[in-house]
Formats: structure tokens, C-alpha cells, sequence
């Protein structure tokens, strides 16, 4: 069965992102298959804290409707990852 935990903050700075890796991460100890959806659509950082700077297919284009969510999908050491986009074009962007 699956399991959703969310980590939700309006303000920045107060350890999300560490927070997030960390227990994917941890996860991964005890066997758990992890995917990290970053859906800070503003100010993602998670891709950044783990060096995934510029990905080609990221939440931004799955919102979008110009990829599958499983091309959004990346794998990192212990857990996938679906980043947010940095440089998206926030003016065309839209959820369809």
C-alpha cells in the first residue's frame, strides 16, 4: 500500500528540501521505494540541493500536458525524483 507525506511550508528557508532528501533517503533504509514530487512551482529547489540543475522533462511539463509523468520521473541514488522547473516560462504556464 501506498503512502503520501507531505512536507508543506509558505515560508522559505525553514528546511523543506533538507527535510525531504533526508527521508527519502531514510526511507530507502528500511526498503521503501521512494518518489519525491517537487511541487513548489515557484521556487523549486530540491533538483538544485541534489545537482539535477536543467532536466528535460520536469512537473512544469507534465502540468502542461507536454509529457507523461513517467518522463518527468528521475532517478537519483536511493529515490526517484520529479523536479519542479527553474527556468520554466511561468507565462505560459498553465494547467490544461
Amino acid at each position: 500500500m501506498s503512502k503520501v507525506i507531505g512536507v508543506i511550508s509558505l515560508k522559505g528557508g525553514v528546511g523543506k528540501t533538507s527535510c525531504v532528501t533526508n527521508l527519502a533517503s531514510a526511507l530507502y533504509d528500511f526498503n521503501k521505494k521512494t518518489l519525491i514530487i517537487d511541487a513548489n512551482l515557484s521556487a523549486p529547489n530540491i533538483g538544485i540541493h541534489l545537482g539535477l540543475i536543467d532536466p528535460e522533462n520536469t512537473l512544469h511539463d507534465v502540468l502542461n500536458g507536454d509529457s507523461k509523468v513517467e518522463e518527468a520521473i528521475h532517478s537519483y541514488d536511493k529515490f526517484d525524483l520529479i523536479p519542479a522547473s527553474l527556468y520554466s516560462n511561468s507565462s505560459s504556464f498553465s494547467i490544461r
